[in-house]
Parts: structure tokens; C-alpha cells; sequence
């Protein structure tokens, strides 16, 4: 009789990616009145992560990984739970949500049930339905076939129809640029890149053309730009000769500053104060990062809802533009510290991979996407403060890391389907032996 692995501690991991994008992801539950539920969600999720760390395997892991992911990603766990112990209070308690992303990046690449195939094809599709539906509101919505209604978040004021959100304006009418189910239109614009890539690597046509709609409704700055590095990184993976890579990055180039240009020099000014107050905070940082550092080693203590609210019991908080800050203030040195590291190793091995590209179709999403997304480090939300960052990079980045750059081959090379055939013959074939 063949002894079956004992997994009662293993949660089905595309389900429970599924729970982070509705719930913790995405503003559904507030748009459909389901803020209580969510809360119950998260903490089964963070429940599950927990549970998951303490059941995972890191006797293999080599020291690169380690020292270039496990030590950095536990420095932000460990600087966030350590802020909110300190702030202990019903408010602080509110922020156990950023544990999250942190609690998955150190469990879920290191399950045994964990499919890099599985996962993305659940945020692709994920991305694609929420598309869809948000291309058919906004089109409702501003032909005057679909009303809206106001609703309060914790993100601020938003019109919603069925599925999606519109920022109010100040006449209560919706804003035209598009949130879908997201709470900015900069955070849709950041979700739609890879998947627009994994559409792009994987040929998925129907997803190149809504998802590049979607994407060009949001009206995002940030979006746009990093969606010229995604072309740069697409291009240097798409092709390996030297010279067809350096005419064709010459050409969008050009072709970016030639089209749009002018565009964003008149989105960036039109952003005035906004735009001023962000080239401040960047200086200011800089400035005051020692003494920040000195009289801050732990965080700053945790009030509010939302970041903003930090300004009101600390008086040198910038806001939430530049993530490593924003991890400064979350969880002070330690956080900071790792939180940096993360994005430094994501960035060179992203390079490094894009240098000299490796057949898989799945790690070249990966890689991909990821020095655009990067950029998003320097605005609001970042896929390093999602759980999605463990569904979809952490393997790949743990691997490459390694040296190996293969992720559990069996998995990688699958379709969802083929996965889901193999484990129910692996399963009969298990009933059989015992």
C-alpha cells in the first residue's frame, strides 16, 4: 500500500487565491455590500497562510534563498506584526490585512499543492470576466442605459453600477476614467499588465482585445508609462538577436515620446498640486529618511482606516507614494529593510532573465511583467503589498534565486486541465494501492 503525503493542513490553493481577488484585492465586497463577509474572508485567508507557514518545508531551501527571500520577507512580517502589537487597539487590530501578502509569500511557494500554472490562469480569467463586465458598465453607464449609486469606503466616495466603481465628482455624477473593481484606476491599470502579457505570451486573442480596452479606459499615468517598459520587456524576451532587440526598443521609444509625449507632459501638469506635493514628499524623503529612521525604528503607530490617517499623530508622514517609505512607516527599519531587498532582487533577476530568456511560456509572465510592475513603487499599491505577489512571483523568483530557474517542471509545463487530470488519476490510482 502506497502512503499517501498527510495535507489536511493544505487548503485548496486556487480557491484560496480566488478569496484574496474578490476580497482582499478587488472592491467587490464593498460594492456589493459584503464588507462583513470580507472581513471573515480575510481571516480565514490569513488563518490559512498561517497555518500553511507552519506546515511548509524550508529545511531544502538554500542559503541565496534565504538570505534573498525568506529573511527579507520575514523582516516585513515581522516589522508589521510588530507595529500593530504596539498599537494594539480595535483600530490596529483592523490592520492585520497587511499581514497578508507576507504571510503568503512565506507559505504558499513552498506547498506541496501549488501550481504556477493553476494560479495564473485563475487571475488571467479573474481579469478577463471583470474586464468584460466593466467595459459593458462603463458603456451603460455613460450612454445613459445604467444608473449609479453613491457608496462610502474606506477608499473614499465612489459611484458603482452592478459590478464596477466610478470616483464621484463634485456635481455626484461618475468620473469617466474607469476603476472596474478596483479601487483606483491605477491599480486596475497595474493588474491588467500581466495580464495582458500572459494574453500576449500565451496568444489569447479575445484577451488582447478587451483587456487592452480596459486598460486604456483607466486613463492611468503610471499604467501607460510602465506599459512602455512592458513593451521593452516583452521585446527583449519575444526576441534574442542583439540588433533586432536594440532597432525595435529604439522604435518604441521613439514612438512613445513622438505619441504621447506631449500627452503626459499635459496628464502630469494637469495633476497640479497633486503632482507637486509627490515631487516634495521625494525630496523631503531623502532629507529626512535618517532622522526618520532614528526616531521611527518600529514604525509609526497605527490610527485610522486608511494611511492618511497617520498624518494626524505623525507630522513628518509624506503619504503613501513611494512603497519603501510606506513600509517604513507600516514596520519600521526591519520592514524597510526587507521590503527594499524584495524589490531589488526582483528587479536584477527580472534583468538577468530578460538578458538571456528561457523557453517557458510562464516564466516569461513572470518576468515580464515584473519591471513593470516595479514601477508601481513609486505611486500607491504594489504587487509586493498583494497575496497575488506569492501566487504569482514568489515560486518563480524563489527558483531563479536558486539558479535553476525551473519551477516545479511537472506543474509549469501543464495546462490547468492536465493538472487536474493527472491528480484525479493520481488519486484512483491511490485508492487502488490501498
Amino acid at each position: 500500500m502506497t502512503k499517501k503525503p498527510n495535507r489536511w493542513w493544505t487548503p485548496s490553493l486556487s480557491w484560496l487565491l480566488l478569496l484574496v481577488l474578490i476580497f482582499q484585492t478587488s472592491l467587490l465586497p464593498d460594492i456589493l455590500g459584503l464588507r462583513g463577509t470580507a472581513r471573515v474572508a480575510n481571516a480565514i485567508a490569513l488563518s490559512a497562510f498561517l497555518i500553511m507557514i507552519l506546515g511548509a518545508n524550508y529545511r531544502r531551501v538554500s542559503e541565496s534563498v534565504f538570505f534573498f527571500f525568506l529573511l527579507p520577507a520575514g523582516l516585513v512580517l515581522l516589522g508589521y506584526a510588530i507595529n500593530i502589537l504596539r498599537s494594539l487597539d480595535s483600530q490596529a487590530l483592523g490592520r492585520l490585512g497587511m499581514l497578508l501578502p507576507w504571510c503568503a509569500a512565506l507559505s504558499v511557494p513552498f506547498m506541496p499543492s501549488y501550481s504556477l500554472a493553476a494560479s495564473w490562469l485563475v487571475f488571467y480569467r479573474f481579469m478577463l470576466i471583470s474586464s468584460v463586465i466593466s467595459c459593458v458598465e462603463y458603456w451603460a453607464v455613460f450612454t445613459g442605459h445604467l444608473a449609479t449609486k453613491p457608496i462610502e469606503t474606506v477608499y473614499g466616495s465612489f459611484n458603482t453600477g452592478i459590478f464596477t466603481t466610478y470616483l464621484r465628482t463634485p456635481d455626484g455624477s461618475p468620473h469617466f476614467r474607469m476603476h472596474g473593481v478596483f479601487p483606483e484606476p491605477g491599480t486596475l491599470a497595474m493588474w491588467l499588465l500581466p495580464a495582458i502579457v500572459y494574453a500576449l505570451v500565451f496568444r489569447k486573442r479575445f484577451g488582447l482585445v478587451v483587456l487592452p480596452i480596459a486598460f486604456f479606459l483607466s486613463y492611468s499615468l503610471g499604467g501607460f508609462a510602465s506599459a512602455a517598459v512592458m513593451a521593452g520587456s516583452f521585446t527583449l524576451w519575444w526576441t534574442r538577436r542583439w540588433l533586432v532587440r536594440g532597432l525595435i526598443l529604439a522604435v518604441i521609444a521613439v514612438g512613445v515620446v513622438t505619441l504621447f509625449g506631449n500627452f503626459f507632459v499635459r496628464s502630469y501638469d494637469a495633476k497640479a498640486e497633486s503632482a507637486t506635493v509627490r515631487e516634495e514628499n521625494a525630496i523631503r524623503f531623502w532629507k529626512t529618511l535618517g532622522h526618520q529612521i532614528m526616531t521611527r525604528p518600529l514604525g509609526t503607530p497605527l490610527v485610522g482606516a486608511s494611511l492618511s490617517a497617520i498624518g494626524t499623530v505623525d507630522s513628518d508622514y509624506l503619504g503613501s507614494d513611494f512603497a519603501p517609505y510606506t513600509a517604513l512607516v507600516l514596520g519600521g527599519v526591519g520592514a524597510m529593510i526587507g521590503y527594499s531587498v524584495i524589490i531589488l532582487v526582483a528587479l536584477l533577476t527580472s534583468l538577468k532573465y530578460l538578458a538571456k530568456p528561457r523557453p517557458d511560456r510562464l516564466m516569461a509572465c513572470v518576468f515580464i511583467s515584473l519591471p513593470p510592475l516595479i514601477m508601481f513603487v513609486f505611486q500607491r499599491v504594489t504587487v509586493f503589498d498583494s497575496p497575488l505577489f506569492a501566487f504569482l512571483v514568489a515560486a518563480p523568483l524563489i527558483a531563479a534565486i536558486r539558479g535553476d530557474w525551473v519551477v516545479a517542471p511537472r506543474q509549469v509545463t501543464q495546462s490547468y486541465r492536465d493538472l487536474r487530470e493527472q491528480r484525479n488519476t493520481e488519486r484512483l490510482s491511490g485508492r487502488a494501492d490501498s
